[in-house]
């Protein structure tokens, strides 16, 4: 399945945590490499899923990993095979890196969605009613000190060693070489597969985001006393145009938009304009629009179900929204609030954030304005 471009959160690299050290470390490494071995990743164990045989993992997996899978892949007790139809990836991002001893880890979630579906014993496949969304993080592992090599980095499923595109089969040796492809020792190799939602892993990525947001307030930190020394009002750093979903973006901003009860026309150039800004069809718009009019309270709906989680960017990014007409409503005001309030950000925070918004757009548009009369 292909991945429609709205669908995608491009998370801009410094908002990675970790990946400063790594590409320190290893000056080869590169996340859209990253993201595409996982993607291979994704799609092997869906097949092994499907046919019943871990084969397609032994090369890019660790055995371990292979061992756990093949408990997996067996049969009930009624002889039926459980596993997913129709699959599609909606986003694929890495998340942060850790530099360990004696493995470092990059944390990678898969957002797909399949339908259930099993098969017994000489039988047709049957499928159970509509596809059933899933947030995966997928752990890789490679070993600490490896670095990456530039010609391997092009290609996802080829041997680290020798460059040889790899050959199906139940060996994790390299066919060419020899060399053992799922060790981690110069390549990155699936080491877990656990839900968003699992403890550990929200525990890590809790000390990723706490490393990333004291990232971002340093970095503020710098720029407002940067601007306090020149005497010039402090201004927030750039705002990544694609660091959010384009989808969930939309989603948010119908969200503000009918927080009372209603959008009009000026509302709904908006959300168009940002609907066009990121290829968002209009039958995507009207499908969203028509969700929140049927749900009692917009904010809560799109606090609850929405794929990323509330952050000082999203807050940013709705906030950018809201300010573009020139005017902020007591609605949109309460609904900044109230999503700040849920990552620990006071009103008195959100007036702060307005304040700086407010003063990066009339920055932008005095650059602007500068460039042209150049």
């Amino acid at each position: 399945s292909i991945t429609q471009a709205c669908e995608w959160s491009v998370r801009s690299d410094k908002a990675v945590p970790g990946l400063d050290a790594m590409v320190a470390a290893d000056p080869g490494f590169n996340m859209q490499h990253i993201k595409e071995r996982v993607s291979v990743m994704f799609w092997r164990k869906t097949e092994a899923e499907r046919i019943g045989k871990v084969e397609p993992l032994r090369k890019i997996a660790r055995n371990e990993f292979c061992d756990a899978q093949l408990q997996w892949l067996k049969p009930d007790k009624s002889g039926a095979r459980r596993f997913y139809t129709g699959c599609a990836v909606g986003a694929v991002d890495l998340l942060g890196i850790e530099m360990l001893e004696p493995d470092d880890n990059a944390f990678v979630e898969v957002i797909w969605s399949g339908i259930p579906s099993f098969q017994m014993p000489g039988k047709d496949i049957e499928t159970a009613g509509q596809p059933i969304n899933f947030r995966h993080v997928f752990v890789l592992a490679r070993h600490h000190g490896a670095v990456t090599k530039l010609e391997a980095s092009l290609a996802s499923s080829h041997c680290p060693s020798c460059g040889a595109p790899e050959q199906t089969g139940s060996e994790n040796e390299c066919a060419y070489c020899g060399s053992v492809m799922n060790d981690g020792k110069s390549e990155w190799v699936l080491d877990a597969v656990v839900d968003r939602s699992d403890p550990q892993v929200r525990e890590i990525l809790n000390r990723i985001s706490v490393a990333a947001r004291k990232s971002v307030e340093d970095a503020r930190a710098r720029i407002d006393a940067h601007q306090k020394d020149k005497k010039q009002p402090a201004v927030p750093p750039p705002l990544d145009d694609f660091g959010i979903s384009g989808i969930e973006l939309l989603r948010w901003t119908v969200a503000m938009m009918l927080a009372d009860g209603h959008i009009d026309d000026k509302e709904m150039s908006m959300i168009r304009e940002l609907a066009s800004r990121r290829d968002i069809p209009e039958a995507r718009i009207q499908q969203i629009i028509n969700e929140f009019k049927a749900v009692i309270d917009p904010v809560v709906h799109v606090t609850t179900t929405s794929k990323i989680e509330a952050d000082t960017e999203l807050l940013r990014h709705i906030a950018r929204v809201a300010l573009a007409d020139g005017k902020l409503t007591s609605e949109e005001t309460d609904m900044l609030k109230a999503v700040g309030s849920k990552i620990g950000m006071s009103g008195i925070d959100i007036d702060m954030l307005l304040k700086r918004e407010r003063r990066a757009i009339f920055q932008e548009a005095k650059d602007i304005l500068r460039n042209i009369k150049r």
